[in-house]
């Protein structure tokens, strides 16, 4: 449809409802559809804006992000590439986090020979929805010590899961605002201490976020 041109007084322009950014060099870089936005934690993303970066990369063809929704109705973010070679978790989201915040970048990747298409020749994203990504950022860790087996056990109660790795996070597992003001209440009762929120919402894996307890309870007994 026309809409008033917000640049130009008196005149209109076509709203597409494609989304596209303009460079410093003056292009005009497509981003996807306006449609193809989704909310999550809080934050809303543009996903052809994820994939847009993820087909930068050199040994990536294709790529798709989608967000889809875990046992407990919480959304995350994974990503579909096709690419020739096997590309470590790790570098694709060094990769990204060059230029995109860290809710952008997706929980999961999944590497693919080929997309499946529709009828239409589009990407069959319900196709997508239906692989079964492995819930880790990389191999299982297990607890080793008792701080750490207790933290993981309180963290899988409140998920109400019980495959949590040493190396997974909490958000992207499944919590949110008002588990992590439970989490908190949990460890309090449990060791006296807890991080606090925002010592949790920056923890990037459970590890990190066993140290951190780990030193606020040494602090207090020094106290």
């Amino acid at each position: 449809k026309f809409v008033k041109n917000p640049f130009v007084e008196g005149e209109r322009i076509y709203k597409t409802g494609d989304l596209a950014r303009w460079l410093p060099d003056g292009t005009i870089e497509f981003l996807g559809r306006i449609d193809n936005q989704v909310k999550i934690r809080g934050f809303r993303i543009e996903l052809g804006e994820i994939e847009a970066r993820l087909e930068k990369h050199e040994k990536i063809k294709e790529a798709v992000v989608i967000a889809k929704e875990d046992e407990n109705k919480n959304k995350y973010l994974c990503g579909y590439i096709v690419s020739d070679e096997d590309i470590p978790m790790k570098e694709l989201r060094a990769f990204l986090s060059q230029e995109l915040p860290e809710y952008m970048i997706p929980t999961y990747f999944v590497k693919m020979d080929k997309f499946p298409l529709n009828l239409n020749g589009k990407v069959d994203k319900n196709v997508l929805y239906a692989i079964k990504e492995e819930f880790s950022m990389g191999r299982y860790i297990a607890p080793k010590t008792e701080l750490e087996k207790k933290l993981i056990n309180i963290i899988e109660d409140i998920l109400g899961i019980n495959d949590l790795s040493m190396n997974d996070n909490f958000f992207n597992r499944g919590g949110n605002s008002i588990l992590m003001v439970q989490l908190i209440s949990e460890l309090e009762n449990e060791f006296g201490e807890a991080p606090s929120v925002v010592t949790i919402m920056r923890a990037k894996t459970i590890l990190e976020l066993a140290e951190k307890l780990e030193m606020e309870i040494s602090q207090e007994v020094v106290v």
